[in-house]
């Protein structure tokens, strides 16, 4: 698998050429892209995509705390190249002053049984 490296919403070159992400770093890069796109976004793939900034948008309880991580679940379950997803956990961190959501989450991707553990920072 292969893609596009985007880094902070950038596409990045190296040289003359546009950089490409592959492997498990690909796998990652999917998944934060499918969590941040919101769903029916794509005209291409109706069903791409996460209700995450609906739930982001709204104030902060342990309820939409509890419905942010089940969607961000499931968008990493719809990752091709992920297999089995162990748990999420949504937080608020400290970044430059402000507090910005971030998202936690371990799983293994498909061939492997060592689990990852990851770190997605949400701007909003």
């Amino acid at each position: 698998m292969k893609d596009i490296l985007v880094v902070n919403g950038e596409v990045i070159w190296t040289g003359d050429d546009i950089g490409m992400v592959e492997g498990e770093d690909c796998i990652d890069q999917q998944a934060y892209f499918r969590a941040i796109c919101d769903i029916g976004e794509s005209i291409f793939y109706d069903e791409y995509g996460s209700k995450l900034f609906e739930y982001l948008g709204k104030p902060y309880s342990e309820t939409n705390k509890a419905l942010i991580e089940a969607e961000c679940m499931e968008v990493l379950r719809k990752t091709e190249g992920i297999a089995d997803v162990e748990n999420v956990a949504f937080e608020w961190v400290d970044i430059d002053g402000e507090k910005k959501p971030s998202l936690r989450a371990k799983y293994c991707y498909v061939g492997s049984t060592n689990k990852v553990e990851t770190v997605f920072k949400f701007a909003v």
